[in-house]
């Protein structure tokens, strides 16, 4: 993609020195406008001590541009039409070099293929599942036979969308009381110990339920009043086989 960027750089360069570029250097070259000194100032008449201001010194830096003909009204009109020829074209031209950049991106996509690249979005899932199936389990045979009619898919991986609010709960309830005890520990009274001694062992309990929670989503059993009825199934290939 770099490398094309600069292919496209030098074709719009191009593109403004072929429309316009080239004729309005030249034009602009042959003007009379800019004196071929390096005083800013010179005198208006022979003898006379009143200057007149030299707007415009004949050098490398202006005798291409616009400065060396400001006062010829016929040439700097052909410049503008030439200058809005050469929008014109460029509006044309992004556009043809637009389509060819999102057919590279394309065809990069196209090789670099990954997970997501074989995996579907599957909603409105059943949700009478009983507690004893694995979720995960049913859903990938269920696709696996009857995914597509007359086709055995290959299946490899289910990711089963739960409701975890209940995990959530439980992960901000053990840091708060992390943030409790640590603000105990600091502090100073015969008491202390006694206050830290409960928290302690409600941690210990909540960090419990949590890799009970934990272990529930892993293996999809006894979840399905969690299951929010959608899932996102990854096949071996785009075609499923």
């Amino acid at each position: 993609m770099y490398f094309q960027f600069i292919k496209f750089c030098l074709v719009v360069l191009f593109t403004i020195m072929l429309t316009s570029g080239i004729h309005n250097a030249y034009t602009f070259y042959y003007g009379s406008s800019c004196q071929d000194t390096d005083e800013e100032f010179k005198p208006r008449t022979a003898g006379s001590d009143e200057p007149i201001i030299n707007q415009c010194n004949f050098n490398w830096v202006n005798f291409f541009t616009i400065a060396n003909r400001r006062n010829e009204t016929e040439y700097l009109e052909r410049s503008d039409i030439y200058n809005f020829f050469t929008i014109t074209t460029l509006l044309l031209v992004m556009q043809f070099l637009r389509k060819i950049q999102k057919q590279t991106a394309v065809e990069c996509d196209e090789r670099q293929l990954t997970a997501s690249d074989f995996t579907s979005r599957i909603i409105n899932l059943p949700r009478d599942f009983t507690d004893k199936q694995d979720i995960d389990d049913e859903i990938k045979k269920f696709f696996e036979k009857q995914g597509l009619p007359g086709t055995e898919l290959n299946v490899q991986q289910v990711s089963v969308c739960y409701n975890v609010t209940g995990k959530l709960k439980i992960k901000q309830r053990l840091k708060q009381l992390k943030i409790d005890k640590l603000k105990l520990e600091h502090t100073k009274g015969a008491d202390v110990k006694a206050k830290v001694v409960p928290i302690e062992n409600e941690i210990k309990q909540l960090e419990s339920d949590l890799r009970q929670e934990n272990k529930k989503f892993a293996e999809g059993v006894g979840v399905n009043k969690d299951f929010e009825g959608e899932a996102y199934v990854t096949f071996e290939t785009q075609q499923g086989s």
